[in-house]
């Protein structure tokens, strides 16, 4: 009985991993009209499939790390929804990070990002209210517009990679949290 009960556990742990994995690694939250949201990992007002939010690094020829993608579909790697790129990105040795985690004090640097809005939601403001993340979704009526932006991105202390952002653009913040580094692939951009 004990082995039944046994297999049993192990199964249902196979199973339910990726789907807990593909919502409790990753948490956003949203930063309009000067207030943030709490830390979230669904959105509200949309239903997202255990596939969706699909985060991927990008990474520079030398394979520095330069910022990341979400796409809704990691089968469709050409539909991004929010893009961060960070022109200025160091990998710090040990002495610095050991600093700044010892004093809280976070990276900064200049980036851009690309998002996208509709007829519906012609502003990003209005995609946060309703979606608490840049994500537009690519069905509908409606058509995308493709928006780039001008960024400021803080990245919180952190001992091994970076895994706190806070992206500034447009008069709003996102914020986004990764318990663990939870990029499934990378993609070398110019």
């Amino acid at each position: 009985m004990k082995k039944i009960v046994a297999y049993i556990i192990l199964l249902i742990s196979i199973f339910a991993t990726p789907k807990i994995q593909a919502f409790e690694c990753m948490y956003t939250s949203a930063y309009v009209h000067g207030v943030w949201t709490n830390w979230v990992t669904r959105y509200s007002n949309y239903e997202w499939n255990d596939n969706d939010i699909c985060p991927m690094a990008l990474h520079n020829s030398n394979n520095t790390f330069v910022g990341f993608r979400f796409l809704l579909d990691k089968n469709i790697p050409w539909d991004v929804c929010f893009e961060v790129i960070i022109e200025n990105y160091e990998k710090t040795n040990k002495k610095i990070r050991k600093y700044h985690q010892k004093n809280d004090i976070w990276y900064e640097y200049s980036g851009w990002v690309e998002y996208y809005v509709t007829d519906e939601f012609p502003t990003i403001e209005k995609v946060l209210e309703y979606y608490r993340f840049p994500l537009i979704p690519p069905k509908g009526d409606s058509i995308r517009a493709k928006r780039k932006a001008k960024a400021t991105i803080k990245i919180a202390p952190y001992k091994n990679l970076p895994l706190c952002f806070n992206i500034y653009f447009d008069g709003i913040g996102i914020g986004v949290y990764f318990d663990k580094w939870y990029f499934d692939e990378s993609i070398v951009v110019k």
